[in-house]
């Protein structure tokens, strides 16, 4: 149940939240091959059917996508500022293209992918992230596949199977966290001081 718990107040903090014109995000650490930690945005596209999975959006070609192969271990965090809430999501990440085995994460990566506005769509089609150009930017200019098309081969989409959730309400000056010791468990809940 507790499970259930954080994804629907999760959810349901998400809708309250103004802020956000279409897609809320989120940040993602990951560790890098250093063994250092790297930090970054990602737009949370919500769960992974009726489980508690959060997807996001990445590009394969990405160093996060890198790290995640190296390391599946991540922590993502949510802050919504207007109900002052704040939401830790720890757990393993793996990523998943066009050749996913997966019915409903094909589905759910071409539902994340006609969401999104042409101007995001459009870098799934340039340069890999982080390359330095070896040509004009305008020879990176290629034909962007549309919402309702195959998703760019580069566009993944990112589950994380959380372990663990850190949940802080600022304004009721309350925490709260929901552990589960393995997927195959229950969620467990401990009320703590914020």
């Amino acid at each position: 149940m507790s499970g259930v718990q954080w994804r629907g107040r999760l959810l349901e903090s998400v809708s309250k939240n103004n802020n956000y014109d279409k897609i809320p995000y989120m940040q993602l650490a990951t560790v890098r091959g250093d063994g250092r930690p790297a930090n970054r945005s990602v737009a949370f596209q919500g769960f992974h059917g009726g489980t508690t999975g959060v997807l996001f959006q990445t590009d394969s070609r990405s160093p996060k996508a890198a790290e995640i192969s190296l390391s599946s271990w991540v922590e993502a965090c949510m802050y919504l500022p207007d109900t002052q809430e704040q939401f830790r999501l720890h757990g393993q990440a793996s990523l998943h293209g066009a050749d996913t085995p997966n019915d409903l994460l094909r589905q759910e990566r071409c539902r994340a992918w006609a969401g999104l506005p042409h101007e995001i769509r459009e870098w799934f089609s340039g340069p890999p992230p982080s390359q330095i150009p070896k040509s004009p930017p305008e020879a990176f200019h290629h034909a962007v596949p549309g919402p309702k098309d195959s998703p760019a081969d580069s566009f993944v989409l990112g589950l994380i199977d959380v372990m663990s959730v850190d949940y802080l309400d600022l304004q009721q000056g309350r925490r709260q966290l929901f552990t589960r010791p393995h997927p195959d468990e229950r969620w467990s809940l401990t009320e703590t001081c914020a």
